[in-house]
């Protein structure tokens, strides 16, 4: 691999004792990213669905820009400007011309860190989230995987849906989003600032440092609740759909196990969306039994999920079931040398080919350097792919692909 190609990234410290992850980047484009390792998972029962509505109304005013300069002077211009929400993090980000990077970069800074959540904002907002919970409830797929998480997590934040509940949602104030946002933004532990542009690193750390020397920045560090999986169970549905959906999954490794890169390997293999993957392969390319057939390996700060899906019509989930319960007895066994090695050649492949994905790139990295204190270069990744023997592949074979190990939850189609 051509190191010159990769190896671009560094890692600053702010005066606040925040990161900032610097991509140079001959592009006219810059992209600008703010991660807080702060998620729906960081919600108490009473603040259920908190975060996410505050990923919302944070673009709704701030201290020095209403709505309509918001929109102006962003997306009015051509501009992007975006976030989303996670069980364990949050992330605001812009695209912007890199001559447009002072006006850009101050109205994110602002959004994140100064919002004003005017209550007459409010509350047209959170119609539109009700709107959004009410499409999502019209939405099998997503209900399944929601209600999956409830009963493996049960009675845990990690459990809970990060859209939150109508009734609750309508209750929240201005000063509720304002408490939680003081309470887990302004820790500099917990936020890293990301950007790929060709702006020199030296004054865009100065002028991040301008912006954020008002604000009361703490050391404090937050203690997640360690998670506990349930008991392995299998449920069984009724639904008024035309296909029958079939979620499997157990428990897998955090991120910051040993164990996550042969998972993320093993994954590949199972489940990827491709036609090479065994999933694929068996369900829809050699039976013609479904259209969509996957495993997701869902990895958390301390713990993990591995999870097999599949959608197909009712006469069918029976045979999908038994051809999925074989596999996984099989690769239960382990995998030989021969087929590791050529695994290990196509995962290296497809993670080389992501980085041609300079925001998606730029976010992947900025979630680690928060979640690890740490950026890996592309050549210590594929050197611990590549460092991968048969012995630790199978010994993680024996525990992912155990049946007995499996919770099950189906919605049985009715038509």
């Amino acid at each position: 691999m051509p190191k010159a190609l990769y190896d671009t990234y560094s890692v600053l410290k702010l005066k606040n004792g925040a990161k900032l992850l610097y991509h140079k980047s001959p592009s006219p484009i810059t992209h600008f990213a703010i991660v807080l390792n702060v998620g729906s998972r960081d919600e108490t029962k009473a603040q259920w669905g908190l975060s996410h509505l505050i990923e919302h109304c944070a673009f709704k005013g701030s201290k020095h820009y209403s709505l309509q300069n918001i929109i102006d002077k962003t997306e009015g211009l051509g501009h992007e400007l975006n976030a989303y929400t996670t069980k364990e993090d949050t992330t605001f980000y812009a695209s912007f011309l890199s001559d447009q990077f002072k006006s850009q970069a101050n109205i994110l800074l602002d959004i994140v860190f100064n919002p004003s959540f005017p209550e007459n904002e409010l509350r047209r907002e959170k119609k539109v989230v009700r709107e959004e919970i009410r499409d999502y409830l019209d939405n099998t797929t997503e209900q399944l995987f929601d209600d999956f998480d409830a009963r493996m997590f049960k009675s845990q934040s990690l459990g809970r849906s990060i859209l939150g509940k109508e009734k609750q949602l309508l209750d929240f104030s201005s000063s509720d989003l304002k408490a939680f946002v003081n309470t887990h933004f302004y820790t500099f532990s917990n936020v890293v600032f990301a950007i790929s542009s060709d702006h020199p690193p030296k004054k865009i750390k100065q002028l991040l440092e301008k912006k954020l020397k008002t604000l009361d920045f703490t050391k404090k560090k937050r203690q997640r609740k360690k998670s506990k999986h349930a008991k392995t169970f299998s449920v069984l549905k009724n639904k008024k759909d035309y296909q029958s959906h079939l979620l499997m999954g157990t428990k897998a490794p955090s991120y910051k196990s040993k164990g996550y890169v042969a998972v993320s390997l093993l994954n590949y293999f199972f489940g990827a969306n491709n036609m090479a993957s065994r999933l694929n392969f068996l369900l829809r390319e050699k039976h013609g039994l479904c259209y969509t057939a996957e495993s997701n390996y869902v990895s958390y700060s301390d713990t993990g999920q591995f999870i097999i899906y599949v959608g197909c019509s009712r006469k069918n989930l029976k045979k999908a079931e038994d051809i999925i319960a074989s596999e996984l007895t099989l690769l239960s066994r382990g995998i030989s040398d021969k087929t590791l090695k050529k695994l290990k050649h196509a995962f290296i492949t497809q993670w080389q080919l992501s980085l041609e994905h300079r925001q998606t790139n730029l976010l992947a990295n900025a979630k680690t350097l928060l979640v690890s204190n740490k950026l890996h270069s592309p050549v210590e990744i594929i050197s611990k792919i590549e460092k991968l023997t048969p012995k630790d592949v199978n010994r993680w074979c024996s525990k992912l692909f155990d049946l007995s190990r499996y919770s099950k939850l189906i919605y049985k189609s009715n038509a």
